[in-house]
């Protein structure tokens, strides 16, 4: 995307409020007295038509559209056409310019589009044109992102599971661990999804399933299996009981189809990660253990644009 310096002149300036359903358009060209307005569709057809538009009628030349920072997904939209210079503005900034321009809310106050487009014509030295990072920074930055959302939902699931447990069947929250998400906690619900099945279940196959799992101190494997010999059940009641069961069991199916969908994350990660031309500068990826990494960890920012 080409990135004029301070004496180009743009061919046009625009304002671009974004929306889900449509997008309000102000453009202001050099020479003319009032702006140009209109709406465009919310579909890749309108706005490739729309863009082609700008490219024939100003010859290429380039052209500066501001519009908010949190409109994102827009952006990457835009920036596949090199002759547009985009200007991701601060909402807050935006927000201000509102509030000192358009305070009646009456019919003639200015639209969003027209603000954006009149504050990048006024006050375009103070504004800086979006570099965007490299394809592999954008997707690591994305990866991370999606990530983050994923083992966020995990937590919430994970915290479901729990109250479900406690309501039928808390032992189990001392039988499978802290990590209700590992697993050793998920196949041991679905193996044993009620006090009353690991009741039955032999010493020996208890014992054999914790070490499979590396659950291997013999202190720990003692106090589980005594926990179980002595436990009694909170309720038998088949209304709560059976109920919770199906809902253990949906959350585990769910728990793991997120623990495969995070190791695919993390492994597209790893390989940018070590392909990446600047990766000593980038943030380190998360830390893993027994499947379980911290939340925290492995965000990929793209570099803050400041406007």
């Amino acid at each position: 995307m080409n990135t004029p310096t301070d004496q180009t002149k743009y061919a046009a300036l625009i304002g671009l409020d974004w929306a889900d359903q449509k997008h309000d358009v102000c453009l202001l060209v050099p020479g003319q007295t009032q702006p140009e307005r209109l709406v465009l569709a919310n579909t890749p057809e309108a706005i490739t038509a729309w863009v082609q538009q700008l490219r024939q009628r100003f010859g290429g030349h380039p052209v500066a559209i501001a519009l908010e920072k949190t409109r994102s997904g827009f952006l990457h939209t835009l920036m596949q056409s090199d002759f547009l210079v985009l200007y991701p503005l601060n909402a807050a900034a935006v927000a201000r310019y509102r509030q000192a321009f358009a305070t009646s809310r009456a019919k003639d106050d200015p639209t969003d589009a027209e603000l954006l487009a009149d504050l990048l014509a006024k006050h375009s030295g103070e504004f800086r044109p979006w570099k965007p990072d490299s394809a592999t920074t954008r997707e690591l930055a994305a990866l991370g992102e999606a990530r983050r959302q994923a083992v966020n939902l995990r937590t919430r699931l994970s915290n479901r599971l729990t109250a479900t447990l406690k309501a039928y069947y808390p032992q189990a929250l001392q039988l499978i661990g802290e990590e209700l998400a590992s697993p050793l906690a998920c196949d041991f619900l679905t193996k044993w999804p009620n006090l009353p099945a690991v009741q039955r279940a032999r010493v020996e196959t208890v014992r054999r399933f914790y070490t499979a799992h590396n659950s291997r101190r013999a202190d720990v494997i003692e106090e589980r299996l005594q926990l179980i010999a002595a436990a009694t059940p909170v309720t038998t009641d088949p209304a709560i009981v059976e109920p919770a069961m199906l809902t253990v069991q949906m959350l585990v199916e769910q728990l793991r189809a997120l623990a495969g969908a995070i190791r695919r994350y993390e492994a597209r990660q790893a390989a940018l990660f070590a392909a990446h031309e600047a990766r000593a500068s980038l943030p380190k990826l998360p830390r893993c253990r027994g499947g379980i990494c911290t939340p925290a960890a492995g965000r990929v920012r793209q570099r803050p644009t400041t406007l």
